[in-house]
Formats: C-alpha cells, structure tokens, sequence
C-alpha cells in the first residue's frame, strides 16, 4: 500500500507520485472519441460537438495531461502528419464536471486539404485588401484577425528596418471571415459549439465556454462521482469507494440493454434508488456488504493493489465512518430527484419501438 501525503516532496515518492512523473514523460497513441467516451455523453451538445469537429480533422481528448505544456506535449506527439487539436488537462476537465463551464487548448496545424481554402468554411483564401491608412477592406472579417492585420500594417510602416516579418505577415492569404490559419482553427471551434447551443469565445490557443444550467445530465455517473472527486492527494480508501460507487451505474450498458428492448426499466429504476434514495445508515450498510462481495483484482492500478488485502482484513480497511460520510455528502450533492429522473428517461429513450424495427428491417431489405 502506499502512503499519501500531501506535502508534494514526500508525495513524489510514493507509487502514486512516481507513477504520475512517469505519465508526465509518455506520450499517447491517437484514439477516437468514440473509443474512449462513453455513448451517454456523446449524444450530448458537447459530445456532438466534439464528433462533429473530430471529423473535420481535430484529433481530441478529454482528459491529457496534468497540466498545459503537459498535454500539449503529447498532443503534439500523435502522428506524423498536419492535424488540428484539441484538449482539456485533468484539472480543466475536472472543473468543467465541476462548474458546467472551463477552457479548452486548440493547436496544431491544417490538413494538407486545406492549404488554399479555409478550413472553418472552405471559403478559398485570398491577400488581405488594406486601404493606404492601414483599414482592413473585409467587413466580414473577425475582430481578432481585423486587429492583427491592423497591426502588422502600422508595425511594418513604422519599423521600416524590422519590419520584414510584419509585411510578409500581410502578404499571407487568409480567409475573408475567419482569418489566418491558427484563427480558422479556433473560430471553428466556437462556430460548432453554437451550433449545438454552447456559448464560447476564442482567446490565444483557448476556447472558453459555458454550458447550460443542466448540464450535469451530459456526464456519466462515473465521471460524476469518481472523476470529479478524486485528485492527486486522494487516499487510497477514497479512490476505492468513488471507483466502486461511480462503476454502479453504467449508463452504456444500461443503454444497450434498453436498445435491445429488453425489459429492464424495474432494473434500472432499483439502481438509482440503490444509489441516490437511502438514509446514510442505509447507504453505508448496503455498499460495504456490496464492497466486500466484490473482486477487488478490477481496483488494482499502478500505484495500490488492493488485492493484495486479505478477506479478513477488508472490513477493517473500508470501516472508515467519514470516508463514507464524505462519499455519501459528494454524490448526494451532485444529483436531486429531477437530475436523477431526467438520467432515466434518457436511458430509456434509446428503446427501439415496433414501428422504428419494422422500418429497419425494410432497410435492409430494400
């Protein structure tokens, strides 16, 4: 087992902290959102933004890095060829579950498709049209790229010696609404995002945006419980018991049950119970019976194995009063009555009626 403390220096070594320097110098394979996100956030705003912008191009991961350079550094790092990207570092993500709003990181570069059109909407790029007073003659233009060019403009004027970077700035095609390159990028972003109702503005390499008042309803119980909670000084004990609540209810699975037409609403409607409609006491008894009926081989990581625990001293490991205490307080402040029924509904939503099989089984056969 391992000894969490808080003061960084001792934390760094323990098995958690040198696990996580580790992670720190690796870099990521790229894999697509639907392989990694669950179904129940991607039918989501967000989650239908994010697809719909990964098909453009964008390679995108919800949770890289522990910090900026961090998650850069390995977005940089997944393939050999020109891609645009996206991110979010564990703590950006962490605050979005939170607070329902954060930043995101763009970078990278176009797809070589994309070399004289502009990638946010494929408009053919042409030569900024400047007046002899330095005015940018694109009405349509984004403030932000309007103001770089004003920029440049009085910059090569005034600095005639230096200016060779500012002018050949100026002779760089751009698109006439969204600009230069690295802004095509980013307004991109934001265009999608309003598009499915997210409110989002552009600042160097960052999109800031806010989502609806509801939006709790777009994450999974699992990143609800256990991804918003756990953090790098985390103990042992409370990793265990977020994991194991935020595993009780999986939204997929339940959703693929419910598209099969199985009869599973009693079910589901038990597991939220189970989970959202108990007295602490009651809360309390049922999860450690549960815990300790459970294989604690699927808890193992990198840094605890909780195996290694014999049967007989389990109950003494997981017997802590305020850890639970503290669970109990988090999940209940997470989830009321009507975030719990509006999760429900949408599970139950996926249940395929006669009519829509009929007209599936037509399908094919025409």
């Amino acid at each position: 087992m391992e000894n969490n403390d808080p003061v960084s220096e001792t934390f760094f070594n323990t098995n958690k902290g040198k696990f996580i320097l580790e992670e720190l110098k690796k870099t990521y394979n790229h894999i697509s959102l639907k392989k990694i996100e669950s179904k129940y956030f991607l039918d989501s705003p967000l989650g239908k933004a994010l697809l719909e912008l990964e098909r453009k191009g964008f390679y995108i991961r919800m949770q890289c890095g522990e910090n900026g350079s961090d998650g850069r550094y390995k977005m940089e790092n997944l393939g050999n060829h020109n891609y645009p990207y996206i991110f979010f570092n564990r703590l950006e993500f962490m605050e979005l579950l939170q607070k329902g709003g954060t930043y995101l990181h763009f970078d990278g570069s176009l797809p070589d498709n994309y070399k004289n059109k502009c990638f946010a909407c494929d408009q053919k790029l042409t030569i900024p049209e400047i007046s002899n007073k330095g005015e940018v003659l694109h009405p349509d233009l984004n403030l932000h790229t309007r103001s770089d060019i004003e920029f440049s403009f009085e910059y090569a004027k005034k600095y005639s010696d230096n200016g060779e970077m500012y002018e050949k700035k100026l002779k760089t095609p751009i698109c006439p609404i969204h600009g230069y390159e690295f802004d095509q990028i980013g307004l991109l972003i934001v265009d999608t995002f309003e598009k499915y109702g997210i409110e989002s503005y552009m600042e160097i390499c960052h999109v800031h945006f806010e989502l609806e008042k509801n939006y709790k309803d777009y994450f999974s119980c699992f990143d609800l419980i256990y991804t918003s909670n756990v953090h790098l000084f985390s103990n042992s004990l409370e990793e265990l018991i977020f994991i194991f609540l935020g595993n009780y209810i999986r939204e997929d699975e339940l959703i693929a049950e419910v598209s099969k037409n199985k009869n599973i609403e009693d079910q589901i409607y038990k597991l939220f119970n189970d989970l959202f409609n108990q007295t602490f006491e009651n809360f309390y008894q049922f999860f450690v019976d549960l815990l300790l009926r459970e294989n604690w081989e699927k808890f193992d990581n990198d840094w605890v194995t909780y195996s290694d625990i014999k049967n007989n001293e389990r109950h003494k490991y997981i017997n802590d009063l305020n850890t639970w205490e503290k669970t109990y307080s988090s999940i209940y402040s997470i989830f009321n009555e009507k975030s719990i029924q509006r999760r429900i509904n949408k599970i139950l939503s996926y249940k395929v009626s006669e009519d829509d099989k009929k007209a599936d089984k037509l399908k094919k056969m025409l």
